[in-house]
C-alpha cells in the first residue's frame, strides 16, 4: 500500500474540514493546517505528496509557494490552489505564480475528489519502476522518513540481490529482467495491503511491514527464492552452482548463483528520527548475511560465539602464498610486501589448515599442482570446506587449463598461467576488499 498524504491549508474551519473528510477517503494521511507556521513545520517533517491551498490567507499566493520551496528543497509536491474567484486573469496569475491547478468554489464532492485524485494518479505513475511496477527510490524514501515520522511500531526489510549483476552481463538484460519480475511476485505475494513495497535500484526492494510480519515475510521469501533460483540458469550452471566470467587479461572469475539477502531492523528497542541512521544500521545488518552460501536474512545485529571461528575484528589484508616454483613464490611475497600486504609463503603440508586457523588469510594465491597429485585442488577444497576458512579468497593458478575442475573445488578466481603481476594484485586488491565487506 503506497502511503499518500495530503495538507490543506485553509484559515476556514468548516470548509477545511469538510476537504479533509472529503480527501481521507482514498488518501493514507491528510493534515489540515490554518496557520502557515505549523503548516511549514508538516512540510518539514512529513512532505506531503500534495498541498491544496485556499485563497483565506492575507498572504499573496507568490508568497506563500516561494516560502513552500524553502521548505521542500529536496522534493517537488504537486500544489493546488482554490478560489471563490473565476476570472481568468486570476487563474492565470496562480499558475504562473507555482500552482499546478486552479479550482474554483463552489466545487462539488465528485469533482474534488477526481481532481485530487487524477493529481495523485500522476505523481505515482512518474514514480514506478518499468520492470516491476513497484514505486521507485524518491517514493520510497519519502515514505520511509513518514514511517519514522508517525512513530508507530514498523519493521523494514531491505531485500537484495546478490550477484544480480554478473548475471544481467551474461545472460542478458532480458533474462535479468524475467528474473527481478518473478521474485518481484514472489515479494508482493507475502504482503497485505497494509504493507509497503518500493524498488530503491534494480537489485533493491524496501518493504515496511508490522514487526510481528518481518520475519515470516522474510523466511518464506528465503525458502521461495532458492526455491526457483536454479531455473534461471543453464542445466551445467545449475549444477555446477556457479557461473564463470571472462575478464579482459584472460582471468575467468568465478560468480556464485543469484542469491537473495535480507536486513531487518524493528523500531522496537531503537526510536529512528532520521533515514541515515536507519539505511545504516539495514547495511550493517546486511553484512551479517555476506558469508551465507545460499540465500539467508538477518536481523539487527546477530551476536555469534566468541570462541567457535577466528574473530575478524580488524581489516585483514594478510596472503598466502603456494607456489612450487621457489622464484616465483619469492617475487610474489616480496611484491605483496613493496605493496603493504602481509605476505606468507608455504608448502603444501597437513599442517597448513591449522596454521590458516592461527591466523586467516584474506587470500591465497594456490598453485593447482601437478598433473598427478594435483594437491592445490585437494588444498582448495580443504579450505572451502572449513567452517571457519571458508570466507578465505582462493586465487587458483596452472598451467594445465582445466578450468572447470579448478572452479568445482571452490576457487574464486582462475588465473592460467604465465600471469603477469599487475593483473594477480589486482585481483588481489578486490578480493581483499570483499573479503573485509
Amino acid at each position: 500500500m503506497i502511503k499518500t498524504s495530503m495538507l490543506i491549508l485553509d484559515k476556514r474551519l468548516e470548509l477545511g474540514t469538510k476537504y479533509k473528510k472529503t480527501c481521507e477517503k482514498f488518501i493514507s494521511k491528510v493534515f489540515l493546517e490554518s496557520q502557515l507556521e505549523t503548516a511549514f513545520d508538516v512540510l518539514l517533517h512529513y512532505e506531503p505528496d500534495l498541498i491544496l491551498i485556499s485563497d483565506s490567507f492575507a498572504n499573496d499566493f507568490s508568497d506563500i509557494t516561494q516560502k513552500i520551496k524553502i521548505f521542500t528543497q529536496n522534493y517537488r509536491p504537486t500544489i493546488v490552489y482554490i478560489s471563490k474567484s473565476d476570472l481568468i486573469d486570476d487563474k492565470l496569475k496562480a499558475l504562473e505564480n507555482g500552482a499546478d491547478d486552479y479550482l474554483s468554489e463552489p466545487i462539488s464532492t465528485e469533482e474534488l475528489q477526481a481532481r485530487i485524485k487524477a493529481h495523485f494518479r500522476r505523481i505515482i505513475e512518474t514514480n514506478v519502476s518499468e520492470t516491476t511496477n513497484f514505486y521507485g527510490n524518491k517514493l520510497s524514501m519519502v515514505v520511509l522518513k513518514r514511517s519514522i515520522s508517525e512513530s508507530k511500531p514498523y519493521s523494514i526489510l531491505l531485500i537484495t540481490l546478490d550477484n544480480f549483476e554478473p548475471y544481467k552481463e551474461i545472460y542478458g538484460s532480458i533474462a535479468a529482467d524475467k528474473v527481478m519480475q518473478t521474485y518481484a511476485a514472489i515479494i508482493n505475494s507475502s504482503l497485505t495491503d497494509n504493507d509497503f513495497l518500493g524498488q530503491l535500484s534494480s537489485s533493491e526492494f524496501l518493504v515496511i511491514t508490522s514487526i510481528e510480519k518481518a520475519e515470516k515475510i522474510a523466511a518464506y521469501l528465503v525458502f521461495a527464492f532458492d526455491t526457483v533460483a536454479e531455473k534461471f540458469y543453464s542445466e551445467k550452471d545449475a549444477k555446477n552452482h556457479f557461473i564463470l566470467r571472462k575478464n579482459d587479461n584472460s582471468t575467468e572469475e568465478k560468480i556464485g548463483l543469484v542469491k537473495t539477502k535480507i536486513a531487518i531492523v524493528k523500531n522496537e528497542q531503537k526510536k529512528y528520527t532520521n533515514i541515515k541512521t536507519l539505511l545504516n544500521d539495514l547495511l550493517a545488518t546486511l553484512k551479517l548475511t555476506k558469508n551465507q552460501k545460499k540465500s539467508s536474512y538477518a536481523v539487527d545485529r546477530i551476536k555469534f560465539p566468541t570462541n567457535e571461528c577466528i574473530e575478524n575484528t580488524n581489516y585483514n589484508d594478510t596472503i598466502a602464498i603456494i607456489e612450487p616454483d621457489a622464484s616465483l613464490c619469492f617475487l610474489l611475497a616480496t611484491t605483496a610486501q613493496m605493496q603493504g600486504y602481509k605476505a606468507s609463503q608455504h608448502d603444501y603440508s597437513d599442517e597448513i589448515i591449522e596454521k590458516f586457523h592461527q591466523k586467516q588469510p584474506a587470500v591465497v594465491i594456490l598453485d593447482m599442482g601437478d598433473t598427478e597429485h594435483k594437491e592445490g585442488l585437494d588444498l582448495c577444497r580443504k579450505i572451502k570446506s572449513d567452517r571457519c576458512l571458508s570466507t578465505t579468497k582462493i586465487i587458483l593458478t596452472s598451467n594445465l587449463h582445466n578450468k572447470e575442475e579448478i572452479m568445482n573445488c571452490g576457487a574464486d578466481i582462475y588465473l592460467p598461467k604465465p600471469y603477469d603481476l599487475i593483473t594477480i594484485y589486482s585481483w588481489i586488491a578486490k578480493l581483499i576488499k570483499d573479503f573485509n565487506y
